[in-house]
């Protein structure tokens, strides 16, 4: 799904269908409130319920609209160098429009960055993917899309280097009374 924050803006997807949604936590930064447009053209309002600066994500609960199903929540410790990675989202709507888009590549390792583990995909990832659902060819949810690099230190250029929080920490982040489907291997 598309999430509107202001005037800013990235991705979502429901993690149940009792309707709650996860997104990042700079995406919605700031705000209390967001509105979210599901895949199926609806507008809704959405509540921020609980976010993690550290790990970067945010649990919202959608009012006013019927929830959709959840995606499942694959085992990310379970994931293999190699093996394909989808990225789908709402990258830059100001020229792409408020279609998804899907992108496809690898997962190309597990960097830990300032102490947290993340998984580097080359699946393509830009501004308004922020959110959405990294996901593997049985279509669960491996990780979220955080941020791609986009130079070194010393301003050389990097290419294709997305990042995505892990699974496991979408799980141990969601609060006791939000269940999810989740399946190891």
């Amino acid at each position: 799904m598309r999430i509107r924050a202001g005037s800013s803006g990235g991705s979502g997807f429901w993690v149940n269908d009792d309707g709650y949604v996860i997104t990042n936590q700079h995406v919605v930064t700031y705000w209390s409130r967001v509105t979210i447009f599901t895949y199926g053209g609806e507008e809704a309002q959405a509540i921020v319920v609980k976010t993690d600066r550290a790990r970067d994500l945010a649990l919202l609960r959608v009012i006013g609209i019927d929830a959709k199903q959840g995606l499942t929540l694959a085992d990310s410790d379970e994931i293999r160098l190699g093996q394909e990675a989808l990225a789908l989202g709402f990258p830059l709507t100001s020229i792409l429009g408020s279609e998804p888009t899907v992108t496809q590549g690898i997962i190309s390792g597990r960097p830990v960055v300032d102490g947290e583990e993340f998984i580097q995909t080359d699946a393509q990832v830009n501004p308004g993917n922020s959110g959405g659902p990294l996901i593997d060819a049985q279509g669960r949810v491996i990780g979220v899309v955080s941020a791609r690099v986009e130079g070194t230190s010393d301003n050389r250029p990097v290419e294709g280097v997305g990042l995505a929080i892990p699974s496991r920490d979408v799980i141990d982040f969601l609060p006791v009374n939000v269940s999810a489907s989740m399946v190891s291997g």
